[in-house]
């Protein structure tokens, strides 16, 4: 039984100097960059072990996808809400992903641009992805009692769906295509017109006018 749990345990350890590794590529050089060979290379191990750790390179990656989703969630954790003007909440929000963007960029790119095969590679679990929410949100239905976990579910994936965008032009060097000079203008302009909005859809709920969800 003690050589089937170190060997086990030296699977995991395996598995984890590959993401290790495949992480290191990533951050680096980009995810185009991460190879079965090079990373069992970096490993120390055959390039067969790859495929016996991992079912293929897409879940390889998936993991590090994974890993970085985690570090963005408990990054946007950090925002305080309670105290603060919903408007304020929403531009920390803004401004510390906009940060973990620029410190972790090509991570970033590689969660939201690589396309995974459908075998083997699962996204982000749904508490990391309701825990990246979950500030947002809270900021939302504070901002008025009448917002339902619903409508503040909704706008809060609007809204960072939108911030997300303006992030990705920015890295991508587009922002001069539609003639921005900084995202920063422009995520104060949307944050205060997204407030703006739910306002008036609240308060339309309440006199009864039948209003579409965002």
């Amino acid at each position: 039984m003690a050589e089937v749990s170190g060997t086990r345990r030296r699977s995991a350890d395996i598995r984890s100097a590959m993401i290790d590794a495949a992480e290191r590529i990533v951050s680096e050089e980009g995810v185009s960059a991460v190879t079965a060979r090079r990373v069992a290379s970096e490993v120390g191990v055959a390039v067969g072990t790859t495929y016996n750790v991992f079912e293929n390179l897409g879940a390889l990656i998936a993991a590090v996808n994974a890993r970085t989703f985690a570090a963005l969630a408990e990054t946007m954790s950090e925002v305080e809400v309670e105290g603060r003007a919903t408007r304020e909440v929403l531009l920390d929000f803004a401004d510390r992903y906009a940060d973990f963007v620029h410190r972790n960029e090509r991570r970033w790119l590689a969660v939201f641009e690589t396309e995974m095969p459908a075998d083997g590679a699962e996204p982000p679990n749904q508490p990391t992805v309701d825990r990246l929410f979950a500030t947002l949100e809270r900021a939302i239905r504070a901002h008025d009692r009448r917002i339902d976990d619903k409508l503040a579910s909704q706008s809060a994936r609007g809204l960072w769906a939108a911030v997300h965008g303006l992030l990705i032009l920015s890295a991508a060097g587009r922002l001069g295509a539609i003639r921005l000079d900084s995202v920063r203008p422009t995520i104060e302009h949307l944050v205060q017109c997204h407030l703006a909005g739910l306002e008036e859809l609240v308060k339309r709920r309440k006199d009864g006018d039948q209003l579409p969800m965002f």
